[in-house]
C-alpha cells in the first residue's frame, strides 16, 4: 500500500499518475489530506491499512527485534530506511534515562526532516552517503513509544 501525501498544490494529473504508477506495481494508492483535514484527512488510509492488516495479506515486520537497546534499534532504522550509514548519539547520550521495565520494548518513532530521507534538510529527496544524527529521546506514554529527534548532521 502507498499513501499519497495529498497536499493542496497537487495536481489531479499528478495523483492519477502515482496511483497508476503504483497499480503497475500492484500496490494500492490510497490519498490522505491530513496535512490539511487533520484526523479526518486520514480516515480512509487508516480503514484501508486496518482492512489490509486484518486481511492476512500483509508481511508486516519490524526491522528491529524488541530486546534491542535503544541506540541499535535506530541504527537499525538508519539504512533500510534512509540509505543513511553509522549515525552519531547526541554529546553525553551513550547512556538512555532509565526506563521502567514495562516500557523497554516501546517501539521507536523518528522525527525528522519531512523534505528528505536523511536528516539534512539540504539533503532533498533520497540522497545516500549521510549520517542520521539523534538529536534527543523521550518517552511518549501515549501513544506508547519512545521518539527519536533526528538532527541536521
Amino acid at each position: 500500500m502507498i499513501a499519497i501525501n495529498r497536499f493542496d498544490a497537487d495536481t489531479d494529473a499528478e495523483v492519477a499518475l502515482l496511483k497508476e504508477q503504483a497499480a503497475r506495481l500492484g500496490c494500492e494508492a490510497v490519498e490522505s489530506t491530513h496535512f490539511r483535514d487533520g484526523g479526518a484527512g486520514a480516515e480512509a488510509l487508516a480503514a484501508r491499512v486496518q482492512r489490509l492488516a486484518d486481511s492476512g495479506r500483509s508481511q508486516f515486520r519490524t526491522l528491529y527485534d524488541d530486546e534491542m537497546p535503544l541506540w541499535t534499534r535506530c541504527a537499525a532504522w538508519r539504512a533500510p530506511s534512509t540509505g543513511g550509514e553509522g549515525g552519531s548519539r547526541p554529546e553525553g547520550a551513550g547512556q538512555v534515562p532509565p526506563v521502567r521495565r514495562d516500557r523497554r520494548q516501546l517501539p521507536v518513532c523518528i522525527a525528522k526532516t519531512q523534505y528528505s530521507f536523511s536528516t539534512d534538510p539540504g539533503l532533498i529527496g533520497a540522497p545516500t552517503d549521510h549520517t542520521v544524527s539523534v538529536r534527543d529521546v523521550v518517552l511518549a506514554t501515549a501513544p506508547s513509544s519512545r521518539w527519536c529527534s533526528a538532527a541536521t548532521s
